[in-house]
């Protein structure tokens, strides 16, 4: 009789202790997270169109990122689309695409109508920022790791073994404003 209560206590003891883990683990983490007024800032991120001529790029600075608008113009979407050969490149593998399908990185699937790439304007090797429309396919040239990248981001040449990360974008409906989803942490642009 004694040793049963002994293993009960123990279980009982071992219990509370285990409600009192989970309820300060709850407690803690709800007091640590995301508050409504930076989730409700998460939906996207609108940017005139009209700030980034044909043939250009930006920057925007999101979550200490780099994040990348290029708006290409008709020699460049050309020069895009020669590079758009599957056996050509070294990462080949599927991508999230805007719709949550996986999809070949064709510049189709990473760009906006050809017209429009937004991406992540980070070296997938070293995390360095790569030169925009440079190196040898007109695309990134990272120079901590002399990565060339083509036009869509895709890994050409160099020590880098992935492609750089595309970013959700739509243009909206007025044709005023790209935006841009992904940096928020977004999967997919909502409709």
């Amino acid at each position: 009789m004694d040793a049963r209560r002994r293993s009960f206590l123990y279980y009982l003891t071992a219990g509370a202790g285990a409600v009192t883990l989970a309820a300060g683990a709850t407690g803690l983490f709800r007091a640590t997270g995301t508050t409504a007024d930076i989730v409700a800032t998460r939906e996207s991120l609108r940017l005139p169109l009209t700030d980034i001529p044909e043939g250009d790029t930006r920057t925007y600075k999101i979550s200490g990122r780099p994040l990348l608008i290029w708006h290409r113009n008709a020699d460049q979407t050309e020069r895009a689309l020669s590079q758009d050969i599957l056996k050509d490149w070294r990462d080949r593998r599927p991508e999230r695409g805007g719709s949550g399908q996986l999809l070949l990185p064709y510049d189709r699937n990473r760009t906006i109508d050809h017209e429009w790439l937004a991406i992540w304007n980070v070296c997938p090797r070293f995390g360095c920022v790569p030169l925009a429309q440079h190196g040898d396919f007109g695309g990134f040239f990272c120079p901590c790791g002399s990565s060339h990248f083509d036009m869509a981001g895709r890994i050409r040449k160099g020590p880098a073994l992935s492609n750089m990360r595309t970013v959700p974008a739509r243009i909206s409906d007025d044709r005023q404003y790209i935006d841009v989803f992904q940096a928020f942490g977004l999967t997919t642009p909502p409709r």
